[in-house]
């Protein structure tokens, strides 16, 4: 058996792309104030990656704030859509594979 890597096109339904964590707080006041209180930092004095990767930090906001939206990155795109989070996500063992750009299971 041979294996190999393959890129897939997907469409999507988004709320918006957003090229990091730091483009997307200019957009949403509450993710600011996560920020500051997280990081201890001034939003001004907030850097991407400063406290850690762009995807843990907005990937961290959705699951502490129990958000119904979660935030996919696309490499080839440079960046991440704000998309709707799977139901019942944690009742069907499966997460989302951005190699794979779809759900798979987790069994």
């Amino acid at each position: 058996m041979e294996t190999a890597t393959i890129k897939v096109e997907q469409t999507i339904s988004h709320y918006g792309f957003f090229g990091n964590d730091h483009n997307y707080g200019e957009h949403d006041p509450e993710y600011r104030t996560w920020v500051e209180k997280t990081t201890g930092k001034q939003w001004d004095d907030y850097e991407c990656g400063s406290w850690s990767s762009d995807s843990e930090m907005l990937d961290e906001f959705c699951r502490k704030n129990n958000k119904s939206f979660e935030f996919i990155f696309c490499e080839e795109a440079d960046g991440f859509y704000k998309v709707n989070k799977k139901e019942d996500e944690e009742d069907t063992n499966e997460v989302w594979s951005v190699d794979k750009g779809k759900w798979i299971s987790t069994e």
